[in-house]
């Protein structure tokens, strides 16, 4: 996940076939973490747009910081049971990721890519991408949807069968 310290907020939108998956982050007093709920929508700019703007406006859930014991356990990643893979890097194979900040200067997409090794980095100042305030959210959540679509990677790869929950 993107650390953008001067973010008043962050929500985080994965891209999977034609579901977005956007879970809520708890504030542990150490660091945001993804925890359940994980909203599932369908990857449509208004849906996702409204479904973030439910984020900003309920805030980071606190939480007690998870032991290591814990984060591993099966239900220690409420995102992976949503989209039912087994890894991150499972994840980052039929997925694209995304962070959307508020802070008082505006609004910053970071788009994610793939490191070495498969897994989401959002180090991508190229396709990092600024707005105003005031920029509705379709036009960002718009902007999500068109980069998913020009990943070749992922055309094709949703399974059958996928679930919400």
């Amino acid at each position: 996940m993107n650390d953008d310290s001067k973010a008043k907020f962050t929500a985080t939108v994965y891209i999977r076939g034609d579901k977005a998956y956007l879970p809520t982050l708890g504030d542990s007093g150490v660091m945001l973490r993804e925890i359940a709920p994980v909203f599932v929508v369908a990857a449509k700019a208004e849906e996702i747009a409204r479904t973030l703007e439910t984020l900003r406006q309920t805030g980071y859930p606190k939480i007690r910081q998870p032991t290591l014991y814990e984060i591993d356990l099966p239900d220690g990643y409420p995102l992976l049971k949503a989209a039912k893979v087994g890894s991150w890097k499972k994840l980052a194979q039929v997925a694209a990721s995304y962070s959307v900040s508020w802070s008082p200067a505006g609004i910053t997409l970071h788009v994610s890519k793939l490191d070495k090794k498969g897994r989401f980095v959002w180090d991508h100042p190229a396709k990092t991408q600024q707005y105003s305030v005031d920029t509705d959210l379709r036009i960002i959540t718009q902007a999500i949807l068109d980069d998913a679509k020009s990943r070749p990677e992922l055309q094709g790869k949703e399974p059958r069968g996928i679930r919400a929950i």
